[in-house]
């Protein structure tokens, strides 16, 4: 505090009054704050490490960061033996979550063969290249 003299001086007197100070804080930080920041730590390396594991394996399918925007490429279709024609127009009649990274061109005819009584052949059409495969069901 400072105090006047008599000579109408000013001088620095003594800081220590009755007044009771602020407690001194810690140097080191709380137990709590060490814990929350290190929780923060390992949530951020799980964040980046599965992600970059996943993508290191080079098969995506089972990761789920893609992005849907085109249902598929291809459609199939049913000729049946007396000439009739019927387009399948939605996989999840036949496959349980169907997902559109999934090649079906290759297990589903031969699956749509076994299932559907009177099918005769299987048409995988392209529609994107308009390409035609044909899958010929064994009688």
């Amino acid at each position: 505090m400072l105090q006047l003299l008599r000579s109408d001086r000013v001088a620095v007197g003594c800081m220590a009054s009755n007044t009771t100070s602020a407690p001194a804080r810690a140097a080191t930080p709380s137990l709590q704050r060490r814990a929350v920041v290190a929780f923060f730590i390992v949530y951020l390396a799980v964040q980046l490490a599965i992600p970059a594991v996943l993508l290191r394996g080079g098969d995506d399918r089972g990761f789920g960061w893609q992005m849907y925007s085109v249902p598929t490429d291809y459609r199939f279709e049913v000729e049946f033996a007396d000439g009739s024609i019927t387009k399948i127009a939605d996989l999840n009649e036949f496959v349980l979550h169907s997902r559109t990274e999934v090649d079906y061109t290759d297990a589903l005819p031969p699956f749509l063969c076994t299932r559907l009584s009177g099918a005769s052949r299987i048409r995988t059409v392209g529609i994107l290249d308009g390409s035609v495969a044909v899958h010929r069901c064994p009688r």
